[in-house]
């Protein structure tokens, strides 16, 4: 009995203080990690206009923290600095190797945040991915559609493609194309696309809107309209004036076409 007492005190001393040690720096260690983040995220982030560098660096710091942590559980454990960070190099070479990919992905992020072809909130086309930027990740950038799917784009395909940022302007063109018949009066009808744009209220007046003939097809004549707008009344515009114009050119007597063919038929004898 004498013996196990001597022994559960010599654990006590020693092993027993290591672990319980080890256990104090793992929970504290990792309450300090959280709230360090959470002040960081407030205090960063708190009545500032451009949040994309600084949720960047947050994410990248975020990682350094928590290494940090890892380095001071395996201090508190006995594992030496030398043999954890030999460790660690190891692993990070064999990741590295395995997630090629996304380290790609991590540099182009980086790339990303410092040419700023968009920031959050933006809307944009990426390699023909349309959406809202909502966050810009150390591994990918995620938008939202306007039926609102999240849509998650590696960061190598933004570096990699054409990126087409439509908010950058605070004004937007309107490019809308119609059809009449070659049996309409062209001059007519370019009036009457001018009047809708002038007359609706988030047409811009300057530049003042114009319909020009553009192309004369086979079966039809194709009018543009362009008229600028604010960029965040684009759509708005775009649905109200097409919706108009159906109704005006119906209500003026002009046709819009659908494809025709003409057919002659030949008898026998070779007559039509």
């Amino acid at each position: 009995m004498q013996e196990f007492l001597n022994d559960l005190k010599t654990f006590a001393t020693t092993t027993g203080v290591d672990i319980a040690n080890t256990v104090t720096v793992f929970v504290l260690g990792l309450l300090a990690v959280r709230i360090i983040i959470y002040l960081a995220n407030r205090l960063l982030l708190k009545g500032n206009k451009d949040k994309t560098v600084i949720k960047f660096g947050l994410s990248i710091f975020r990682v350094g923290l928590y290494l940090l942590w890892l380095l001071g559980v395996a201090t508190a454990a006995g594992i030496s600095t030398q043999n954890f960070v030999t460790v660690l190099s190891a692993i990070v070479l064999a990741v590295g190797l395995a997630l090629k990919d996304s380290l790609s992905n991590l540099a182009n992020g980086f790339i990303v945040v410092g040419t700023k072809p968009f920031v959050e909130g933006d809307y944009v086309s990426v390699n023909g991915v349309e959406g809202t930027v909502r966050a810009i990740g150390m591994f990918n950038t995620k938008l939202v559609a306007t039926d609102n799917k999240v849509i998650t784009v590696p960061n190598s395909q933004i570096i990699g493609n054409e990126v087409i940022n439509f908010s950058t302007s605070s004004t937007r063109r309107l490019n809308l194309t119609f059809s009449i018949s070659y049996d309409d009066d062209v001059e007519k009808a370019k009036k009457i696309l001018t009047d809708i744009a002038s007359r609706h209220e988030k047409v811009l007046s300057d530049p003042a809107p114009m319909a020009r003939l553009m192309t004369q097809n086979q079966s039809s004549l194709d009018l543009v309209l362009r008229a600028w707008v604010p960029t965040s009344c684009y759509w708005d515009a775009y649905f109200d004036i097409t919706e108009s114009v159906l109704q005006d050119f119906k209500a003026c007597g002009i046709n819009i076409p659908y494809p025709q063919m003409d057919v002659h038929i030949v008898d026998k004898g070779g007559k039509q």
